[in-house]
């Protein structure tokens, strides 16, 4: 996931930070890139308005569903 994927006007994490919640969750089912993982850094460290942030890429997912074999795969 790149910045240019955010969207169509490049604002889903500002959208996302808009919403009233304690964590926020970014998850993308490939790479996740350097850009967007400090955007969302940034929007987490507001001074004032601290948020928990977890970002997960493909290779997390992959290995989130292997743990708890929902996809087919057993553990190693």
């Amino acid at each position: 996931m790149t910045l240019a994927e955010l969207g169509k006007n490049g604002d889903q994490v500002v959208r996302l930070y808009a919403e009233p919640a304690d964590i926020l969750v970014l998850q993308h089912c490939h790479l996740i890139e350097i850009p967007v993982r400090a955007m969302m850094r940034s929007f987490a460290q507001q001074f004032g308005n601290l948020r928990t942030c977890c970002i997960i890429d493909g290779y997390d997912t992959l290995r989130i569903l292997k743990t708890y074999r929902k996809c087919g795969l057993s553990p190693d």
